[in-house]
């Protein structure tokens, strides 16, 4: 990184020897000339209507607080120190995580990750420590968790994304929505008996609504698995990227409402930073222990905060309710939809290609997943303009 930084004009300050408790250890100090701030002003003018990027871009135009911080002169320092969040603190950070915190009060404890697939890395982190023994992670059939780090790719369901097989061969439990809850819980216990007992399982990880197939757990098939990891003393993971943010109309997250507490729960705002929520059981004390390179970056950080306070103003369900006739449309045509309010997939078939297509020439972006499926994730702030849109193009095409 330091070549790298020298090629665009960075200068070198001073190296510190004897560094990260290793007498060869160095940190290399550096600083590099940059020009004046200058942000574009004005939004170009997008034509095309996108419902493919509502997790990465959970806002069409960003808040009126986030403009006003920016033209304030508030995100400068965030924007070009890009300093970790591990070395440093800010007031923007200590407001941002009370914010997030506050959303998950059932798991008081919070750690900061610098990307989606480290959720899962630091998740597991967070368990072996306590599960010194264990070896074995159970993902879900249709689940995504990342496909970047070995442990993510190894949870995902390599059907659903095309960055090759698992690495690990850890097993992946049906999902209720194909076998049922009663089927789904005999496989859980054979699967554990396979691995070769509750005590050499780190943990169970879900999401309560699959992100690449639009599955998902209601409240009494998540009770279900939540009563079956008490029994066995597995801990269950709940992932929540896809129903975060306020977008399946159930609160802040997906399970908030939902008498069974997960024992972690995770989930990637979009940026440079994802949130792991757990309980005192799982919390690791010692400091520095799981820390990690980044652990986020103050200007994802400011982003979500802002993002978040205005989601809670966003009526999701007139706009879950616009997009229920929207995809009536499709429905009606023989295509299969999953998901949950602002959240949704079709499954196309051997049609994916071509509707995916058609919307695009109508000027309406959907996802095309693997597996012939079409993700329909609107930005919040525009959820029920782009759901009329979607309905009147596939009025047209269908």
């Amino acid at each position: 990184m330091a070549h790298l930084n020298r090629a665009f004009g960075a200068h070198l300050v001073c190296v510190l020897t004897g560094q990260y408790e290793d007498p060869e250890g160095q940190a290399i100090y550096y600083r590099m000339p940059l020009g004046a701030l200058a942000p574009v002003r004005e939004l170009a003018t997008v034509k095309e209507t996108s419902m493919a990027a509502g997790i990465s871009t959970p806002f069409a135009m960003p808040p009126a607080s986030l403009i006003e911080a920016e033209r304030s002169g508030l995100l400068f320092g965030p924007a070009v120190n890009k300093l970790t969040v591990m070395n440093y603190t800010t007031p923007a950070i200590v407001r941002a995580l009370e914010w997030v915190s506050a959303m998950a009060p059932r798991l008081p404890h919070m750690y900061l990750t610098s990307c989606r697939d480290e959720l899962v890395d630091k998740s597991l982190r967070l368990l072996r420590t306590h599960r010194t023994e264990a070896q074995v992670a159970i993902g879900m059939v249709g689940g995504y968790l990342g496909h970047t780090t070995a442990a993510a790719r190894s949870l995902s369901d390599p059907g659903v994304h095309k960055q090759g097989p698992r690495h690990f061969d850890w097993p992946l439990l049906p999902h209720p929505e194909d076998v049922g809850v009663e089927a789904m819980l005999g496989i859980f216990d054979e699967l554990i008996a396979e691995a070769g007992g509750s005590a050499n399982i780190l943990g169970l990880f879900v999401e309560t609504l699959q992100e690449r197939t639009g599955r998902c757990l209601d409240k009494a098939s998540f009770a279900a698995l939540a009563t079956a990891c008490k029994r066995h003393d597995i801990p269950l993971v709940a992932f929540e990227t896809a129903s975060a943010c306020y977008r399946s109309g159930e609160g802040s997250f997906q399970s908030s409402r939902w008498s069974e507490v997960p024992d972690i729960l995770a989930w990637w705002g979009g940026g440079h930073t994802g949130y792991i929520h757990t309980n005192a059981r799982y919390r690791v004390a010692k400091p520095l222990a799981m820390v990690s390179t980044w652990d986020g970056d103050e200007l994802s950080l400011v982003r979500d905060h802002h993002h978040l306070r205005a989601a809670r103003r966003v009526d999701i369900k007139a706009a879950s309710s616009a997009l229920d006739g929207a995809l009536e449309l499709a429905s009606k045509a023989g295509i299969k939809v999953r998901g949950r309010g602002l959240y949704r997939v079709m499954e196309a078939g051997a049609r994916a290609q071509d509707l995916h297509q058609a919307l695009l020439d109508k000027g309406v972006r959907l996802r095309l997943f693997p597996g012939n499926r079409l993700a329909v994730i609107p930005c919040l702030d525009s959820a029920l303009e782009s759901a009329h849109k979607l309905r009147q193009a596939l009025g047209e095409i269908l």
